[in-house]
């Protein structure tokens, strides 16, 4: 974890940041700490039919929902 700090309206708010090289078998994460995604819910949702496909196509190598 990068980063938690409090936005305008007062909600704490995390940053996860790491490093990802593409490689010809697909994205490898380099850098950065384990996270699982699990333990989080967002209130929000892709709705862009593009950014679910690369979502999908994420999710398929192991890297976490956007």
């Amino acid at each position: 974890m990068r980063c938690v700090g409090v936005n305008i309206t007062g909600e704490l708010v995390a940053q996860f940041k790491y490093t990802v090289i593409l490689m010809p078998n697909g994205p490898l994460k380099i850098t950065g700490l384990p996270f699982e995604a699990e333990l989080y819910k967002s209130e929000h949702s892709v709705e862009d039919e593009d950014l679910k496909v690369l979502e999908a196509s994420l999710h398929k190598y192991g890297a976490v929902s956007i």
